[in-house]
């Protein structure tokens, strides 16, 4: 178990990536690669009962390459590369929550008793199982290389230099009702694609001396997006059955970024560091919007929308250590995330108004410490967190809307790691969080997806076996409060409470070439959702985590 971490927790060390992974090499030779490739296969979790098609499966294919050149005179670069291609049918969706009361709906409350009928008539009662015609698709290609060069002066000092370029295109084809229209009374068809490209260059230098320790830097970035829209909605009985509202959306936009920001940290004694940083940052955000309705009817056309925005943001940290395995702090941070342009709006209002910049203030104070010659680690941490404008996207009769939220949030975190034996470890942690809407139509509702007590435990044991391999057993189990998947706290968008449980046994070969893994996941079967949308005719569309899996994972390690 590792000791206390360092009193300059941002100092780049050389050797090291720009992720932190270690480089190939102690020796020090002129060249050094090595290359990952993975591909993973699986069968969809769930399946629509009209198609036979199964859903939530995954076809994926990942390369990752770095290649390190030892340049000479402590400069060393590093160039990276990896590609990932994803090709599966895309998610089920499920509309659940149907018996909750009348109030409870923000719309048609009076078709709930119908809709329950309809979930039971087309047998897609199951979490898992969807009823649509359509054959969904969702495909994904992602590239990327880099390049980070590393030079040190000799006196402590040190450049970095790290280049980026990066594209992607992505496009699907969904039902996002999880129904056929009939039976359903609405059906939305989500036909979209993104082509993107991004460069960044970051340029840092830092500098050692006895009691001080410094950065500065500069960063900038451009990402330019392509991004089309069809999203024809058909309702069914009751409502305007027949209807169709055939909805499109073409966007072009500009996204670019620079900061310059710097750091010192100051050791006024041998227990006492004082860290002042702060950064600012400026965004300009340029964007063509079109929609078009029914199906050629054009509702706006909005060519150069701009605005730019900045904000300096200052960080203050005190560590005091106590001892070699102790150490208490202090620190007091403002937090920014840029503002936007919303897409997929349906009014012109909506969608030349952008939408406001996050703006945070957080503090925090906390310990931490290792006991019992570094076999047992404890850190505990209180924040206080509050988001002046946070951003919110929710969906209200047929129509995204886009606002800024104020929340407060404060809580505790805890953590622990015990090495109970040479072969036995537990770690496991504790959080409590208290997040509310302040003002607004939400006031005093619970933020969005913050449950108020969470806690995890794991247990590992490893041993070295008679032939020189090891064998490494992992047990562990987490548990999430309730909470609400939406910041209108209505019925429909609460979650209950869950408790998870993994296993897993690695055995790793003598030569430490191969290794073969036996898991399981979520082994108690909860049915946990990753994202809801509250139906503007009751209900909540769901889409759901991972059931119970298992499984065999087997490695080969060239060299």
């Amino acid at each position: 178990m590792t000791g206390v971490e360092g009193r300059h927790p941002n100092r780049t060390l050389s050797g090291l990536d720009s992720s932190g992974d270690a480089l190939l090499f102690q020796s020090r030779p002129r060249w050094a690669g090595k290359i990952s490739l993975s591909k993973r296969d699986r069968d969809g979790y769930a399946e629509s009962n009209r198609s036979g098609q199964e859903l939530d499966d995954a076809d994926n294919l990942s390369v990752r390459g770095k290649l390190l050149w030892d340049a000479g005179d402590n400069t060393e670069v590093v160039f990276s590369m990896d590609y990932a291609k994803d090709k599966n049918n895309g998610r089920c969706r499920n509309l659940t929550k149907l018996d909750n009361p009348l109030e409870d709906h923000n719309a048609g409350g009076a078709f709930v008793p119908l809709l329950q009928q309809i979930a039971i008539d087309s047998n897609t009662t199951d979490p898992r199982t969807c009823g649509i015609t359509l054959e969904q698709a969702a495909n994904r290609d992602v590239f990327g290389v880099s390049m980070r060069l590393q030079h040190e002066f000799g006196n402590g000092m040190e450049l970095v230099s790290v280049t980026a370029y990066r594209e992607l295109e992505y496009d699907w084809i969904q039902q996002l009702s999880g129904l056929d229209v009939p039976p359903a009374m609405l059906g939305v068809e989500d036909n979209e694609g993104d082509d993107a490209d991004q460069i960044s260059q970051e340029f840092r230098l830092s500098q050692q001396s006895d009691n001080l320790f410094w950065i500065v830097g500069a960063f900038l970035f451009e990402e330019n997006v392509d991004r089309f829209a069809n999203v024809p909605i058909q309702f069914g009985q009751v409502v305007n059955p027949g209807l169709l509202l055939d909805r499109s959306w073409t966007q072009n936009a500009t996204n670019e970024s620079m900061a310059v920001f710097g750091q010192f940290t100051w050791s006024m004694t041998d227990s006492l560091d004082l860290t002042l940083g702060g950064r600012y940052t400026k965004d300009d955000k340029t964007m063509d919007n079109r929609y078009m309705a029914n199906p050629q009817t054009v509702t706006y056309d909005f060519r150069g929308l701009n605005k730019d925005w900045s904000k300096f943001t200052p960080r203050v940290t005190l560590d005091y250590k106590i001892g070699d395995d102790h150490m208490l702090f202090a620190t007091w941070s403002k937090g920014y995330k840029s503002g936007l342009f919303v897409s997929q709006n349906t009014t012109p209002e909506l969608a030349e108004a952008p939408l406001s910049p996050e703006n945070a203030t957080n503090m925090e104070i906390g310990a931490r410490t290792e006991w019992l010659d570094n076999r047992l680690r404890f850190n505990i941490t209180y924040f206080d967190l509050k988001n002046e404008d946070q951003q919110n996207f929710r969906l209200e009769n047929f129509t995204l809307l886009s606002e800024n939220l104020e929340t407060e949030t404060d809580g505790i975190e805890i953590d622990f790691a015990a090495q109970l034996s040479s072969n036995l470890s537990l770690t496991g942690m504790y959080s409590r969080l208290d997040a509310k809407i302040i003002g607004g139509a939400f006031d005093g509702n619970t933020a969005a997806r913050a449950p108020k007590n969470k806690y995890s435990l794991a247990v590992n044991y490893s041993a070295s076996l008679g032939n020189g391999g090891d064998l490494s057993v992992d047990v562990s189990g987490s548990y999430s409060d309730n909470f609400y998947t939406e910041a209108s706290n209505q019925g429909v968008s609460f979650h209950d409470d869950y408790t998870v449980w993994d296993a897993g046994a690695r055995y790793t070969a003598p030569e430490g070439n191969w290794d073969v893994t036996l898991w399981g996941k979520n082994l108690s079967d909860e049915l946990i959702t990753s994202h809801a949308i509250v139906s503007s005719f009751g209900g909540s569309v769901e889409l759901y985590a991972p059931p119970r899996t298992y499984g065999v994972t087997a490695n080969y390690y060239f060299n």
